[in-house]
């Protein structure tokens, strides 16, 4: 959705369970403490995704949703990049700012470096590409098991036609590499 003004809003489906009389192009009172905002309803979106669906009940300009939900000029994340590569210093960067966030009493969430943030991206996709080897493994065994019973018969088809071959005279590498 392309929001015109600063008081349309988007809200979740989930809404209508609560308030049935909403209605697309109607208008909804958002209350926080003694504040209050009045919104033109211009959308409904289904989310899905568990609990982190709930969490976002409604979109709007963010200028007007951070200003009502008292977010208003604050940051939601931090990234710092640092000269120095090596994992050690990047962990102890890390500590280091968590305390200063914590000392200046500004609550903090999660703090990932991107060393972690890889690793645990790594583990995912080894989860993925171990499944898959199992996989192929399995292919690889059960056309093996084919190749070799198919093998076997054309070997058993072929007795008489080796025994004469072996009474003309031929000689056991000419009957192997026939066979291979």
């Amino acid at each position: 959705y392309s929001l015109e003004t600063r008081d349309e809003i988007v809200l979740s489906v989930g809404a209508l369970d609560s308030e049935p009389d909403l209605k697309l192009g109607g208008t909804v009172t958002l209350k926080r403490g003694v504040e209050s905002h009045t919104f033109r309803i211009v959308g409904f979106v289904r989310r899905t995704g568990g609990a982190a669906a709930s969490t976002f009940p409604a979109y709007g300009h963010y200028e007007t949703i951070s200003r009502f939900a008292g977010l208003a000029d604050m940051a939601t994340s931090v990234r710092v990049r640092s000269l120095d590569p090596g994992k050690a210093y990047t962990d102890q960067l890390v500590e280091r700012l968590r305390a200063r966030y914590e000392a200046a009493s500004v609550p903090v969430v999660n703090v990932l470096s991107r060393s972690t943030l890889q690793g645990n991206v790594i583990s995912a996709f080894n989860i993925i590409v171990t499944l898959m080897i199992i996989v192929a493994a399995l292919i690889a065994v059960v056309g093996g098991l084919g190749l070799a019973g198919t093998m076997s018969l054309s070997v058993m088809e072929r007795t008489r036609e080796v025994g004469v071959m072996r009474a003309v005279g031929a000689a056991s590498p000419d009957l192997r590499a026939m066979f291979v």
